[in-house]
């Protein structure tokens, strides 16, 4: 049969350690995990607004590119043409 538990000196210590340190790597932990986030939204954010310069030299240079996004985002029409609104029924 096992004798009593014993108290060791490293076991005070490892504990010790344990609860000073553990804290603190899993602050760690979360730091990278934030940091890795932040790293694809720079990512992202990058190549939005690569997109966005590609789109401003678009509408700087190429009239028919300003046409096109004028008649599709805010309704312009031509002189003598006429607007059709499609209503979907649900």
């Amino acid at each position: 049969m096992a004798g009593p538990f014993r108290l060791r000196p490293w076991m005070i210590f490892a504990f010790i350690a344990g609860v000073i340190y553990l804290p603190g790597l899993i602050e760690i932990q979360e730091l990278r995990a934030k940091r890795e986030e932040l790293r694809q939204e720079v990512q992202r954010l990058k190549k939005e607004n690569a997109s966005l310069a590609e789109e401003k030299e678009l509408l700087k240079k190429d009239i028919g590119y300003v046409e096109r996004v004028a008649r599709k985002q805010m309704g312009v029409v031509r002189k003598g043409e006429r607007p059709l609104r499609v209503i979907m029924e649900e």
